[in-house]
């Protein structure tokens, strides 16, 4: 379904400023109340906060960030270096709900690239229809608008996977010369190596694993494994230097990071977990059930889209340690899947149907929330622990 372009530079410029508009709003409203709750997010900005006030002694102190006075060795340092850089300037004195409100509005920056990155994978898929489409999917998705407001290590790792996997289906894609499939392959290695000092090796899976698929699904694939291996050899470089500098000063540094792989569960999730999670791709559910389908009657496009969305739901639902959060690089390859059945021709009567359930679901929704305070007061309904 390779869709001609023919849109020229306005009509691209024009679509891309209807799309920011999209996304800006639900974004940014109300990023500067400074209701820090959710757990994630309160460990990234307290040590990104304690690492700050001891670098106004100690400017040498930002590259190994602490947290209650030890090294934070748990969780590379990325995101603490990301948001003291969006705190340079500020008094010591600062109020913390400023400091809230500036990690946010990056990690919205961060939401924006992932935005970019889902346009610029649906683009080398399909053309700049199918990759708009795609973001624009993704723009109104619940998962992401809720994921992407939060100052948390996921926000940044979803969106550097998304561009190194976006970097990896261009170059796969392309018949650009060969100089500008080794500029591809060396962002997707920079993106790779930035997603890991983000939150951890996981990425390496996280992106590996559908372009090692997508390489073996492409014509002359044998020709993409020295690019395949050289996103590798670059995400070496940006990251290991930390590695060994953490492993040298702090010599149980290993095993701490070896505690991230662990899962401290009372009660571990099985396998299925993430199947209902997936209804939080809403307002879109019925239409990934249709991309899922026609990815596995194997058409092109939609076998590419789909590669990278059950790469990344394989690997995670294969591990004991199972959260909400977790599933969010899953996003960019569910709103291709969508995008790409939204513009299959023949799709009214799904249409019909997809208007109606978002009809009721909003009308449901409104109900539902007005009369919450009457319902927990009356003992219809719990007040939910939300997932951290």
């Amino acid at each position: 379904m390779q869709v001609e372009d023919t849109m020229g530079f306005r009509g691209i410029a024009g679509r891309l400023l209807l799309l920011l508009a999209l996304a800006l709003t639900p974004l940014l409203a109300g990023l500067d109340a400074g209701d820090c709750e959710f757990h994630m997010e309160v460990l990234a900005l307290a040590s990104s906060q304690e690492t700050w006030f001891r670098q106004q002694a100690d400017p040498g102190t930002w590259v190994l960030p602490t947290w209650n006075g030890a090294p934070r060795v748990n969780k590379p340092p990325l995101v603490v270096w990301i948001n003291l850089l969006s705190w340079t300037g500020l008094p010591p004195d600062t109020p913390v709900e400023t400091l809230i409100m500036r990690a946010r509005y990056v990690a919205a920056g961060a939401g924006l690239l992932t935005l970019l990155a889902t346009l610029w994978a649906g683009a080398s898929l399909g053309g700049s229809r199918l990759g708009f489409a795609a973001a624009a999917v993704l723009a109104t998705t619940l998962l992401f608008v809720r994921q992407v407001r939060l100052a948390s290590y996921d926000t940044y790792l979803m969106a550097f996977t998304a561009l190194a996997v976006a970097s990896g289906l261009w170059t796969l894609h392309t018949d650009q010369p060969g100089w500008r499939r080794l500029c591809g392959w060396l962002l997707a290695g920079v993106a790779l190596g930035a997603a890991v000092l983000a939150k951890g090796p996981l990425a390496l899976l996280l992106v590996g694993a559908p372009l090692l698929g997508l390489t073996l699904f492409t014509p002359r694939h044998r020709q993409q494994w020295p690019g395949f291996l050289l996103m590798f050899a670059v995400a070496a470089v940006v990251t290991l230097p930390w590695y060994f500098f953490i492993l040298h000063h702090i010599p149980e540094a290993g095993n701490r990071m070896a505690t991230e792989f662990i899962a401290d569960r009372k009660v571990s999730k099985p396998p299925w977990y993430y199947l209902g999670l997936l209804g939080l791709v809403l307002p879109w559910c019925l239409w990934l059930a249709a991309g899922l389908w026609e990815g596995l009657r194997r058409r092109m496009e939609f076998r590419s889209a789909l590669i990278w969305f059950l790469a990344i739901f394989l690997l995670l639902s294969l591990h004991e340690a199972k959260q909400q959060r977790y599933i969010v690089p899953i996003l960019p390859a569910a709103s291709l899947l969508i995008a790409l059945a939204w513009l299959q021709p023949g799709r009214q009567r799904l249409g019909n149907i997809q208007a109606g359930f978002m009809g009721v679901s909003a009308l449901a929704y409104g109900v539902f929330g007005a009369g919450q305070p009457w319902l927990l007061a009356h003992g219809l309904l719990k007040r939910p622990e939300l997932e951290q």
